[in-house]
């Protein structure tokens, strides 16, 4: 993925492969998502259809990601988008998900918010 969005492109440029091979490595020990103070959902960028639980997140391998399927991938690349459900993201990877699946998944795993760093807020009804 690093390479598909120009990472490696950059780090060979600016610096050496041995650096884009350091940082990949620091991301597969940075955690995939974390949970604040028990109510408050953290994650890259999404959620995955295939995820129901905070349980199932702990059992993903992390050299999945080289599956555009999988569920990691799935954590890095949806979007939410205000139609319901979960609809596949014909520009990239990853999904897209509606306000009904985040008040889903919020309410299933007893969290009251969930955060992503595109700036997505979205607080259980």
């Amino acid at each position: 993925m690093s390479r598909l969005y120009g990472l490696y492109d950059e780090c060979k440029k600016y610096g050496s492969v041995r650096s884009w091979k350091l940082l990949v490595s620091t991301f597969q020990c940075l955690p995939l998502a974390a949970v604040i103070d028990e109510r408050t959902f953290c994650v890259h960028h999404g959620m995955s259809p295939k995820l129901h639980t905070l349980n199932d997140m702990d059992a993903l391998a992390r050299n999945e990601l080289a599956e555009d399927e999988a569920p990691l991938c799935d954590l890095l690349f949806s979007e939410p988008q205000d139609s319901p459900c979960w609809v596949p993201n014909e520009d990239l990877f990853g999904y897209l998900w509606g306000p009904d699946v985040t008040e889903w998944w919020n309410s299933n795993n007893g969290l009251e918010f969930l955060v992503r760093s595109g700036g997505y807020i979205a607080e259980r009804a």
